[in-house]
């Protein structure tokens, strides 16, 4: 039986990621979509996290799924200012096809960690 949850670090590091963008949001008073998509991301997940669901990690790998192809057509469209150089969207397709199948392998190991955690007796 797996003892640890393989949500436990992803779910920090969107704390901590959230926490560090809701600063810097407060502190020079700007909220980009993308920023305010994040936070309720992780707001969900980490209740969904608090409460074991077994949902949780598909939530995850689901929400993040249309993140790079959001940002890209709205950079394509003019919607938001394009970056500096086109390395950013090469960086970013290269993270988010490196991060799709970590994600799956990921909501992978919390279902086998829900289903080994329900079907365990309890004393």
């Amino acid at each position: 039986m797996m003892n640890k949850n393989p949500l436990t670090t992803t779910v920090i590091v969107f704390a901590i990621g959230d926490g560090y963008t809701m600063w810097e949001a407060f502190a020079t008073r700007t909220f980009p979509l993308f920023t305010a998509l994040a936070w309720v991301q992780g707001i969900i997940l980490i209740v969904l996290y608090l409460k074991r669901s077994r949902f949780a990690a598909t939530f995850l790998f689901y929400s993040a799924l249309p993140l790079y192809p959001l940002y890209f057509g709205l950079k394509l469209t003019g919607l938001t200012a394009p970056p500096v150089t086109t390395l950013v969207y090469w960086v970013a397709a290269a993270i988010y096809l490196v991060a799709l199948p970590l994600l799956w392998k990921l909501k992978r190991d919390y279902e086998r960690y829900i289903a080994a955690r329900s079907a365990a007796p309890t004393l």
